[in-house]
């Protein structure tokens, strides 16, 4: 008997699986989705079968047998086979890579403990295919609603977060019995744990889960219901490292092949997600409502500047900041001192050499840092161009805005800095109320929400100046964040120069922010109009980068001459164009939604290996 087996290890994209014999003793065992031992080039691998039957690619003498079962039963339902094979066919990821990702560590001596675990698979009726639906909360009562609906349906549940401190969120919804019998997953999660974790899930087939996008690749044996907490936050996007999935377009590929049910719970959904409900794609339940408390109050600092004051807080919120009794944070988008660093009297920047961006600067250590290129080097005493000893700092960051406000307003009350570079001490946020934090949204996880009396965005302007099309997106999604894990009782000040901006008006009409960003969107053809894939590449000289750039687009130019659903961008440098070393050209693809599963996987066998393809990504231009 002639079968197919995917190794348990990298091989080439186009070499999906091997084939192998069966001793006829045997035959009669296999079922696709064991684990079998094979010999693989002098050496014993493991390898997961997905079907049986011969091929004409190779005739039976020429292959070798397997060297036996490991376990009886399967390994993996076929189900999750299936959707493995979707993921690896639309990321272009080799199979065997996200089979050794999603699997267990496969060592001989685990093998004896694993064995009890792999139980007979239920018999599981898949159900039709059922429209997602969104869940819109506006309070955190509504949030615990919809969750504790979720987690008391039968079967295998899956709650998913973008972030790991919000499975604590999920955890505290859920009454005291059912938090302690569930199934934690995150990127935290050593060796061992993760060997019970994936254990518990291949033998409970009513195991309740709740983690990060990891737990999508878990040994699903009853999955009836899927749900995405908090789904318009980018974090679900994996960008770094392949396959580069998106954990919604996962989802409902999970969700396709297990026959389970997936909710979108957020309080302020996705602007694609909002399509597909206003046009009957998918149901929702709830309503797109104003949050009347805690009401925004916007400080305008243009006027500051009329009257002097340059800092980066206006008067009046700094006077707030005074009179708080309770905890203040304070949120700003930079990490470090600043910024950047300019020259008083010349006004020269100072930039990475190798990026050509402004350096943020550190007082503690007194370094310029560049962030992309991660190199640094001493702020000199004096300007390298015009010899003058004067700075200025622009762009305030997380160190140099606790600074700001410990000499405004000489305070006594405690100030601590939560980014990157500071991680917060437990027993300074324990601390009584009335502390001071400052930090970018790093802080967020760390935060005890009930305690805040008074949060203050201080620079979200930034976000609606980045050239990325979700950028006003993601501000958008902060701020709705923001008012519903506050208190009621608590103040909620907006630093901006545009309260014009759909934006900030859209906080007392919701839908207008929807409208008025899918306007713009369908003018340039983004999401959700068409479903967009990144092409990236980066060489070690900008013209070779530029050469096969080019040549790639000639290629799939060419290849789509006569498809009028595809259209194919003209390479354009990165953002930064030199990273890692490396100059960066960026293609992008835009697919209508119609066929762009098919068309996507067209296009990408045009792309060489070299290349980085990155479906539905949260930008255009920015690859660090």
């Amino acid at each position: 008997m002639q079968i197919q087996v995917i190794p348990i290890r990298r091989l080439p994209f186009n070499i999906p699986h091997l084939d192998y014999l069966v001793d006829d003793g045997i035959a009669g065992q296999i079922r696709p989705g064991q684990l079998v031992s094979i010999p693989f080039r002098g050496k014993d691998e493991f390898g997961l079968i997905i079907s049986a039957g011969k091929t004409e690619k190779f005739e039976a003498g020429k292959l070798k047998p397997i060297n036996g079962l490991v376990f009886a039963e399967p390994l993996l339902a076929p189900e999750m086979v299936s959707f493995f094979e979707e993921l690896s066919a639309f990321y272009r990821a080799p199979i065997g890579f996200i089979l050794k990702t999603a699997l267990l560590p496969m060592k001989k001596s685990k093998l004896p403990k694993i064995d009890g675990f792999i139980t007979l698979l239920p018999q599981k009726k898949l159900a039709l295919p059922s429209k997602p639906v969104s869940h819109i909360f506006n309070s955190a009562v509504r949030r615990d609603e919809i969750v504790n609906d979720i987690a008391g349906k039968s079967g295998q549940r899956l709650i998913l977060c973008p972030e790991t401190g919000q499975i604590d969120e999920i955890l505290s919804a859920l009454p005291g019995d059912v938090s302690k019998k569930a199934i934690v997953v995150s990127g935290e999660l050593g060796a061992r744990e993760y060997f019970d974790v994936w254990t518990a899930v291949r033998s409970r087939p009513e195991a309740l889960v709740i983690g990060t996008r990891k737990a999508l690749f878990l040994p699903w044996i009853n999955l009836n219901e899927i749900a995405l907490y908090d789904e318009g936050n980018p974090d679900y996007k994996s960008w770094d490292m392949a396959p580069r999935y998106h954990a919604r377009d996962a989802a409902l590929m999970l969700a396709k092949h297990t026959g389970a049910r997936l909710h979108l719970i957020s309080p302020a959904p996705s602007v694609e997600t909002y399509f597909f409900v206003k046009n009957k794609i998918y149901d929702s339940e709830g309503q797109l409502e104003k949050i009347s408390r805690p009401a925004p109050i916007f400080a305008n600092p243009k006027s500051e500047r009329r009257a002097g004051n340059y800092g980066l807080l206006s008067l009046d919120v700094l006077e707030k900041i005074d009179d708080c009794e309770g905890d203040v944070f304070v949120n700003v988008s930079r990490r470090m001192t600043a910024g950047g660093i300019v020259c008083h009297n010349c006004g020269l920047i100072f930039r990475c050499e190798s990026c050509k961006r402004p350096m943020s600067y550190y007082q503690k250590d007194g370094q310029l840092h560049c962030r992309f290129c991660k190199k640094s080097r001493p702020l000199p005493e004096t300007c390298p161009d015009c010899r003058g000893p004067n700075y200025r700092m622009f762009g305030l960051g997380a160190d140099g805005a606790a600074e700001e406000i410990k000499n405004s307003l000489k305070t006594d009350k405690n100030i601590i800095v939560i980014d990157k570079d500071a991680k917060p001490s437990p027993d300074d946020l324990s601390a009584d109320e009335g502390k001071i934090i400052v930090g970018t949204d790093f802080a967020w996880p760390h935060l005890d929400w009930k305690r805040i009396k008074l949060f203050i965005m201080a620079d979200p302007d930034i976000a609606l100046s980045l050239p990325e099309y979700k950028s006003a997106e993601e501000l958008w999604q902060k701020i709705r964040r923001v008012q519903t894990a506050l208190s009621a009782e608590a103040e909620f000040y907006i630093q901006t120069n545009r309260p014009e901006h759909p934006v900030y008006r859209g906080l007392y009409d919701p839908p207008s922010y929807y409208e008025a960003e899918l306007n713009e969107r369908k003018t340039f053809g983004y999401p959700p109009y068409n479903y967009i894939v990144r092409l990236y590449y980066g060489e070690l000289s900008q013209a070779l980068a530029e050469r096969e750039a080019s040549r790639l687009y000639a290629d799939l130019s060419a290849l789509t001459n006569h498809v009028s659903d595809v259209k194919i961008s003209r390479p354009i440098p990165a953002n930064p164009p030199f990273w890692r070393a490396r100059y960066w050209q960026v293609i992008i693809v835009k697919f209508n939604y119609k066929n762009y599963k098919k068309r996507a996987r067209e296009i990408f066998t045009a792309v060489p290996e070299e290349w980085k393809i990155d479906p539905n990504p949260n930008s255009i231009l920015s690859i660090s």
